[in-house]
């Protein structure tokens, strides 16, 4: 309190009614007044001393009476009830902990906004992490045994990342680009229109196929589990075949009756020489260009050079014709072979004269077939 009297008077002195009012005014003007800030020491003006907490009243308090624009700065807040926060402007808060959930810096620094639960709050074990450029999101599980990122809708797993990296998949569809490091496990799969998974032979064997022809039947490839046995297989269906191509191009093909055409190249391993060696074969029939050789035959040099062969070939040879070819002699007789071709000669079995247009005149021509190298 002030030590100057409201209305200073000396001993002996009548107390007025003046006085006496100057006194109760004054009071009344500082009761109220004064903000208790105890603003003053021994001098004035005094505004009264702090109100201690124990002179407040329990529940006296609340957060009506705090204006709407002031600014809190809080060391530490527990809620009991609910907070709520107008949707309006921001609002600006540290480390905060909502019941297991933590939300703030699990020790990235104050680039990352990071969520996690309040008992794995570390660099290692966070859950979310969410750079301040927006450009990075990271979805984390501490590694230990039996950790793992799981996908879900209602509460189902999608798709599961184990801590080791491996991918499982119950039924995924991914629009982008798919890359994993690590080991992937994923049931059946479609990839664009490619089916891998079961066609329905089991778990024994891998199956390839297009998307429409997932059947046991129709499936492209399957592979069994030893690696024993591949199939390629086709649809039993008129026009069917497995094409063996290079640059798109087919080189064989084999169709759904079982024939197989080589359309370009060489076919080898269809015979084998007395010492097991792989041969081909390849065959094919003359031109009718004969040449007259003297008065009693005729001769036929035969070009087998489109068969590529890198060594003169055996060769089997036969007299074909409209007419009287069973009434010679040489059309299996093989003479001067190469790797490119052979001559046959042809004259009539009793010795008698041929010429030239007599063999056109029935069409000879001669029919072979080569096996070599």
């Amino acid at each position: 309190m002030a030590k100057k009297p409201y209305v200073e008077a000396h001993p002996g002195d009548v107390l007025t009614a003046d006085k006496w009012n100057a006194i109760q005014k004054e009071t009344r003007r500082e009761l109220h007044t004064h903000r208790h800030t105890s603003t003053s020491v021994d001098d004035e003006p005094n505004d009264g001393l702090r109100i201690p907490r124990d002179g407040i009243e329990d529940g006296a308090i609340d957060g009506s009476k705090v204006a709407t624009d002031a600014a809190l700065s809080i060391k530490s807040l527990k809620i009991s009830g609910a907070l709520e926060i107008p949707t309006s402007g921001a609002t600006s808060l540290g480390n905060t902990t909502m019941n297991n959930a933590y939300v703030g810096d699990c020790g990235h620094g104050a680039g990352w906004a990071s969520f996690c639960h309040k008992s794995s709050v570390s660099t290692e074990g966070y859950g979310v992490l969410a750079h301040k450029d927006g450009k990075h999101v990271l979805i984390n599980v501490k590694k230990m045994p039996g950790a793992s990122i799981i996908f879900r809708a209602d509460n189902k797993d999608l798709v599961t990342v184990k801590e080791d990296g491996e991918l499982k998949g119950s039924n995924a569809t991914f629009s982008g680009e798919l890359k994993v490091t690590g080991k992937a496990t994923l049931g059946d799969t479609t990839m664009n229109n490619a089916f891998v998974g079961d066609c329905g032979h089991t778990s024994a064997w891998a199956s390839f196929c297009h998307k429409d022809s997932v059947s046991t039947t129709a499936y492209g490839i399957i592979a069994y589990q030893t690696g024993k046995w591949v199939h390629i297989n086709m649809k039993e269906t008129a026009g069917a075949y497995v094409s063996v191509r290079a640059s798109n191009k087919d080189l064989l093909k084999v169709e759904e009756n079982g024939n197989v055409r080589l359309t370009k190249g060489k076919l080898f391993g269809a015979a084998r020489n007395p010492s097991g060696k792989q041969l081909r074969i390849c065959t094919g029939k003359s031109t009718k260009n004969w040449v007259q050789y003297g008065n009693g035959g005729v001769y036929i040099d035969v070009d087998t050079s489109a068969c590529g062969f890198t060594r003169t070939p055996n060769y089997v040879t036969s007299l074909h014709g409209s007419s009287s070819h069973w009434d010679t002699t040489g059309g299996s007789s093989v003479y001067s072979p190469t790797k490119s071709g052979f001559r046959v000669y042809v004259r009539w079995s009793n010795g008698r004269a041929i010429t030239v247009a007599d063999v056109k005149s029935k069409s000879w021509y001669i029919q072979w077939i080569a096996v070599g190298e």
